[in-house]
């Protein structure tokens, strides 16, 4: 008798870390990778820092003003957010050399923006868009 009432449970079991297994690795996921269903909903702004100073990133709309986050010296950040307005502005400001703003920008649902910030000759940052 025992045998039989052992058995299912060992099944049970098996099945049980089986179902969890499978779980997990659909779980998994790349760092960053948006799963969400509105995924495409979100622009993704790339930041090449020539400076030697650290900047801090804003986003700036009609109506919203978001901070995107810091990229530090001679190094590249790479920020993905919601966006729902159809045009952009990107505020950047040098941690101890002011700050300067793109030109208005016109965007949709998973644009990708390349900027570079330089040094310019009259300590202010230059942006400049790639592409």
């Amino acid at each position: 008798m025992m045998g039989v009432s052992v058995r299912p449970r060992q099944r049970a079991v098996i099945l049980l870390a089986a179902v969890l297994a499978v779980s997990a690795c659909g779980a998994q996921r790349e760092e960053g990778e948006d799963l969400t269903p509105d995924a495409e909903a979100r622009l993704t702004v790339r930041v090449r820092n020539y400076d030697f100073n650290q900047l801090t990133v804003y986003a700036i709309g009609s109506v919203q003003r978001e901070r995107l986050g810091t990229v530090q010296s001679n190094s590249e950040e790479t920020f993905r957010f919601r966006w729902s307005q159809p045009q952009i502005r990107i505020e950047i400001s040098l941690l101890a050399a002011g700050s300067t703003m793109t030109d208005v920008m016109p965007v949709s649902p998973g644009d990708v923006l390349d900027l570079e910030v330089q040094i310019s000759s009259g300590g202010r940052p230059v942006v400049r868009r790639v592409r």
